[in-house]
């Protein structure tokens, strides 16, 4: 009788040892779920940030193009007379817009990549 109450106790031992280890294991589990969750969430904001970069990184390109063909207005001609000034006006308000604008693009480019 004796040894069949000391096997007992062994197996009551036995399986609170489980149970502890069960517990901790549901634990981990749980923070590991939570992990998963986090990265999942942060590849989600990494892959909408690179589509913003990537919008305005064609919008850059864009005004860049727009930037050149306004130098063009402001170019001297071979004949060392200028442009008409009407169109060298129109040109410096619209490259003070690109030229703003491309500084608005490179902010948000900036805040992006953080």
């Amino acid at each position: 009788l004796k040894k069949i109450l000391e096997g007992v106790e062994r197996t009551a031992k036995a399986i609170e040892q489980i149970s502890a280890a069960t517990e901790e294991q549901g634990a981990t589990a749980n923070e590991v779920s939570k992990a998963v969750e986090n990265v999942a969430s942060i590849t989600e904001e990494n892959a909408s940030s690179s589509e913003e970069l990537a919008a305005s990184s064609e919008e850059l390109s864009g005004s860049g193009e727009s930037l050149r063909q306004l130098i063009e207005e402001f170019k001297v001609s071979k004949a060392g007379g200028k442009k008409d000034g009407s169109k060298a006006h129109s040109a410096k308000n619209e490259y003070t817009a690109v030229v703003k604008k491309g500084a608005d693009i490179l902010r948000k480019s900036e805040k992006l990549m953080r």
